[in-house]
Order: structure tokens, then C-alpha cells, then sequence
């Protein structure tokens, strides 16, 4: 695996100092929860646009388009794999209804604006950020559909949406953006112009920003019923180590272009994505206490399972 392990190390250690720092910040109300909801979608509509924007443009054509197809198909495939293990694990434990349907949500979704992309931006540069912003595309349909089902809950299941409404979902700022990239990329927009700078700048934001917001989310949660997500650890030891162990090797099996494949294991790395449970929330799903749980420890586990998935790729 074509990571620097000092580098992997130094950055997640830099991520845990964050994270305290936000927690710590919600917890004397410096980071207020009406500050930090409005900072997250500040990170999501106009910091991790901005990012992917800059980086895709910036990129050079040939190398970008060569990331096109192993991501998008890759991102199909993992998605299926993972999806197939939720159900899988959640059959294993017994469970039913939305506590199911959280499971294989959270075996399938990764935190990738808030977690993946800062990581992968800081370890691989413009090249990984362009990758995970193509996989971006996949993410989104498929958490604006499959995902949108999976959060509504036994009591919302009759409660269809139409395509339309499916649809407005899915394009995201982050999915806009991308597209935006892509087409700045096959023009061969300049990167070195005012907008472009200005727009690199705002996505440098992007590293703290998120882990401050992780911090604040941890903050808010109830950490004395934290110990009732341990199913979650299923998703730790099968999404987290194994699935990248898995998607490396066959990745390098089938001679997918080396950066592809090494984001594609990275995002196999990724912990559950929170936006998840902020779903559950909305949509009436009895499990929300589970799947915010499960964001939380997979993101501590994350600290530790990464540099060991790195480090047996050696």
C-alpha cells in the first residue's frame, strides 16, 4: 500500500487532537449546537465543494480520467459487497426491522465529506481527492435512494418518493461540484487564476473544519449508552479490516490503475458515515440511537484500524 505510514500516523494523531478540541469546545459552549449545525453545512455546501472543485480542475486530464472508471465501478461493486455483508451480519444477530435496516446502513455508508476526503486530501494529495470525488457520484445515489429508504423506518416504508423528489436529493453541492471539476478538467481550465486560488484556499479548510465537527457530534451524543452500540463492532472488524484487505488485493489482481486502487481501500477504511443518523432523525427510523452509536465507535476504532489495514499492506 503506497502510504506513508509516518505520514498516516502524524495525520491521525493531528485528527484526534481536533476532535478533542471540538468536543471540548461543544462541552464549554464555545461550539454551540446551533454553531455547530450551521458549520456543518457550511463543510458540506461550500468548504468540500470548493475542495473538489479545485482539485479536480487542478488535476492533469489524463491521470483524472484514468481514475473515471475503476471509481465509479469500484464504488458499484463495494457498495454491493458491503450492503450484502449489513445484511449478512444483521440476519447473523437477530435483527429485524429498522434495527436492520440500520445495520446494513451502516455496514454500506462511510463518512466520506467529513472523514474520507480531509484524510485521503492530507495522505495522497489532489490525486486522491479527485478520486474520492468521482466516487462521490456513486456515494450520493446511492445514499439519496437506497440509503433514504433504509432510514424512513418500518412505520415510512409505504410512504413512497417520487423520482423527482429522489432526484433533488441526489444532487448535492459535493456531486455538483464534481461535475464542475470534471468539466473544468476536460476544458483545461487554468488552476493558477484568482478563482481557482480562491477556491483551493476555502478547501484547505476542509481538515480541521470536519474534525471539529466530529468532536461537536460526539459532544452532543449520550456517551454513558455508547456501550449499547456494540453490535457496531461487526462493522469495525468486516467493513473496516477485512473489506479493505479484500478490495486491495483484488484491486491489485486486476492491475486497477494504483491510485484507484489505493483510494478505493481507503474508502473501504472509512467509519460509518453520521450523516446516516441524521436521517434516521428526520425519517422517523426507531434506531437512531444505534446508527449515531456506530458512527461513534467506528470513528475511534478508525484511529487504529486504518494504520493497521496500512501496515499489512506493506
Amino acid at each position: 500500500m503506497q502510504i506513508d505510514m509516518q505520514v498516516l500516523i502524524r495525520q491521525l494523531e493531528t485528527f484526534l487532537v481536533l476532535i478533542l478540541f471540538g468536543f471540548l469546545a461543544n462541552k464549554i459552549h464555545l461550539l454551540t449546537d446551533e454553531l455547530h449545525d450551521k458549520l456543518n453545512s457550511i463543510l458540506m455546501r461550500v468548504v468540500i465543494p470548493a475542495l473538489l472543485i479545485s482539485t479536480m480542475a487542478g488535476g492533469s486530464g489524463e491521470e483524472n480520467f484514468r481514475l473515471l472508471l475503476p471509481m465509479l465501478a469500484g464504488g458499484v461493486l463495494l457498495f454491493g459487497f458491503l450492503a450484502a455483508a449489513g445484511l449478512l451480519s444483521a440476519k447473523l444477530m437477530g435483527f429485524l426491522g429498522d434495527k436492520r435496516d440500520v445495520q446494513i446502513a451502516v455496514m454500506s455508508f462511510s463518512s466520506l465529506g467529513f472523514f474520507g476526503i480531509p484524510l485521503v486530501s492530507a495522505l495522497l494529495g489532489g490525486t486522491g481527492t479527485a478520486a474520492f470525488g468521482i466516487f462521490s457520484i456513486v456515494d450520493n445515489l446511492t445514499v439519496w435512494t437506497i440509503g433514504l429508504v433504509l432510514s424512513r423506518g418500518e412505520s415510512g416504508k409505504g410512504s413512497g418518493t417520487s423520482f423527482r423528489q429522489s432526484f433533488q436529493k441526489f444532487i448535492q453541492p459535493a456531486t455538483i461540484a464534481v461535475f464542475i471539476g470534471l468539466l473544468l478538467m476536460v476544458l483545461r481550465v487554468p488552476s493558477d487564476n484568482l478563482l481557482m486560488q480562491s477556491l483551493s484556499g476555502i478547501g484547505n479548510c476542509s481538515n480541521p473544519l470536519a474534525m471539529l465537527c466530529i468532536g461537536a457530534s460526539i459532544a452532543r451524543s449520550d456517551l454513558r449508552r455508547l456501550y449499547l452500540g456494540w453490535p457496531s463492532l461487526s462493522v469495525v472488524l468486516v467493513k473496516m479490516i477485512l473489506s479493505p484487505l479484500l478490495v486491495y488485493r483484488v484491486a491489485v489482481w486486476l492491475g486497477v490503475y494504483p491510485p484507484a486502487a489505493v483510494s478505493l481501500t481507503l474508502i473501504a477504511c472509512l467509519p460509518s458515515s453520521s450523516m446516516f443518523s441524521l436521517m434516521c432523525r428526520d425519517n422517523g427510523n426507531t434506531e437512531v440511537d444505534y446508527a449515531t452509536q456506530a458512527a461513534i465507535i467506528t470513528v475511534f476504532c478508525s484511529l487504529f484500524t486504518i494504520p493497521l489495514v496500512a501496515w499489512l499492506l506493506r
